[in-house]
């Protein structure tokens, strides 16, 4: 039986990486059935990711962004969340100290949050683990292990503070990014997998390919293969829950 997937992360933009056809075509390329297009960091205009959305909803599912240093971020944030496209939002970790009013408002409105900075989130670990005390109900995606664009070796103090989100709840971890961090076959991030699964669990787990970022359109299909044959750290009767489930359940249902 193949295996359904459920990409968690992708980018599909017109004035940044890649257009709808493309992100199309590597999809049914590599038999992947759904997509969340994660809008990308400067963009505040979600007009074109709405626009794919609504018109495939079974297809694709949405992630907004807003300026969260704008006066009007939180009208901003209503505005789009109104639209009843988007099922999340991305936002940078440090704006939770900056914009606390705005979080609050995403928790009430029932968005999921994926959360990033640039550099790593483990500074504001402690505020994140504030905030979903705070709002149980809530479900923060960490993305990329929690990384931006450097590698940080797994046994790390900033792992350390990143992988004790684990004690909420609503926190998942995206295993995304890889090719940001290292060389096919990522050996190095195959011990950061198993210390994120082992804390989170794959219930709490989720892959996202970060389509286009890899450049090229093979690397998408073979990160795939990586994670699905058990390659990645992730043992085969916990892949279609981290490929697949956990995804599925918070972002098309």
């Amino acid at each position: 039986m193949t295996l359904e997937l459920t990409d968690a992360y992708a980018h599909c933009g017109l004035s940044k990486w890649r257009p709808l056809e493309d992100v199309d075509r590597v999809m049914d390329r590599f038999g992947v059935p759904r997509a969340v297009l994660v809008q990308h960091l400067g963009e505040f205009d979600n007009s074109y990711i709405e626009q794919v959305v609504a018109a495939r909803p079974d297809r694709f599912a949405g992630v907004f962004l807003v300026d969260t240093e704008a006066p009007d971020a939180r009208d901003t944030l209503a505005h789009w969340a109104s639209k009843g496209v988007f099922r999340g939002i991305r936002l940078l970790a440090r704006s939770l100290e900056q914009n606390p009013a705005l979080w609050d408002d995403v928790a009430k409105l029932g968005l999921n949050i994926i959360a990033c900075d640039t550099e790593t989130l483990a500074p504001y670990a402690d505020a994140l683990r504030g905030f979903l005390k705070d709002h149980p109900a809530t479900r923060m995606v960490i993305a990329h292990f929690g990384l931006w664009i450097s590698w940080v070796p797994v046994d790390s103090e900033i792992h350390d503070r990143i992988q004790s989100l684990a004690e909420c709840p609503g926190a998942y971890l995206q295993v995304s990014g890889m090719h940001m961090h290292g060389d096919y076959p990522y050996d190095e991030i195959v011990p950061l997998v198993r210390r994120s699964l082992e804390a989170f669990g794959p219930e709490r787990l989720l892959y996202g390919s970060n389509y286009p970022v890899m450049e090229d359109d093979a690397v998408y299909g073979q990160e795939i293969d990586l994670v699905r044959e058990g390659n990645m750290g992730v043992p085969s009767d916990a892949v279609g829950q981290v490929m697949n489930q956990t995804a599925l359940d918070m972002w098309f249902k």
